[in-house]
């Protein structure tokens, strides 16, 4: 009897096995590794969006807080704003070149790109001329003021000073962007113009500024009006060229 209940016991664990295996089916997408997309986010509760609408809303509100600041820093006059001008001048100074960007513009769009309203108005049809004649970039600088060279150029000064006659004005070198608008230590009132291919043309001891930062400049336009000396006979003006991010002795357009 027990040999006959042994054989029965195997019988129905036998039976009991096979219950309890799930048959495998051809088109069973889980059986077959193929979850269609969704599925397995659904069964979790997750979701995996391909645009996540908080973190796009996130980076324009920081994008446009930065733009603010930058637009404040550059408007107002308070000294505590005085690191951020200097970073931002640098930044656009050397890191980006607007009259690369710019001659992109005009290539692409036919008319100069202006970062910030310019003060200077100018005929379409002439700037359009001088585009077309300065396109291959191949005009050389003029002469920014009529004068006499009086300090030349050294790598301690880095520019030239220049004496001229009494309210002279100060002319663009060359086609370019002004980068930037303020005092420096040495030059005082100083104007920089930063030309195709990086190159910058600075003019310091300056009386007025008829230009601000961002303006398109022509070759020849009005820059400003050289300062005075202390006996109002003459004019005093400082000029420099850098080039290749060196500055260069520019006493050749005077002579």
């Amino acid at each position: 009897m027990s040999r006959l209940n042994e054989i029965k016991k195997r019988h129905l664990d036998r039976k009991k096995m096979k219950s309890d295996m799930r048959p495998i089916r051809l088109n069973d997408p889980v059986a077959s590794g193929r979850v269609p997309y969704g599925k397995e986010c659904q069964k979790t509760g997750e979701s995996y969006p391909l645009f996540k609408t908080n973190r796009f809303l996130f980076k324009c509100i920081v994008a446009a807080l930065l733009i603010l600041v930058a637009i404040i820093s550059e408007r107002s006059m308070d000294s505590r704003f005085n690191t951020v001008r200097s970073v931002m001048e640098k930044s656009f100074a050397n890191d980006f070149q607007f009259t690369e960007v710019s001659k992109w513009y005009e290539s692409k769009f036919g008319q100069p790109l202006a970062f910030f309203p310019s003060q200077t108005k100018t005929d379409n049809r002439s700037e359009q001329k001088t585009t077309k004649s300065t396109s291959s970039n191949a005009i050389a600088f003029s002469q920014p003021v009529a004068g006499e060279v009086k300090e030349q150029f050294s790598d301690l000064k880095q520019g030239i000073l220049v004496q001229t006659t009494p309210k002279s004005k100060v002319e663009a070198v060359k086609d370019g962007i002004v980068v930037f608008v303020g005092e420096k230590k040495e030059t005082g009132k100083t104007i920089i113009v930063q030309h195709q291919n990086g190159a910058e043309s600075w003019y310091g001891r300056l009386n007025k500024v008829h230009v601000k930062i961002y303006d398109n400049v022509k070759k020849g336009q009005d820059l400003g009006i050289v300062s005075d000396d202390t006996n109002d006979k003459h004019g005093s003006f400082y000029f420099a060229l850098k080039e290749d991010g060196k500055f260069v002795d520019p006493a050749t357009l005077f002579q």
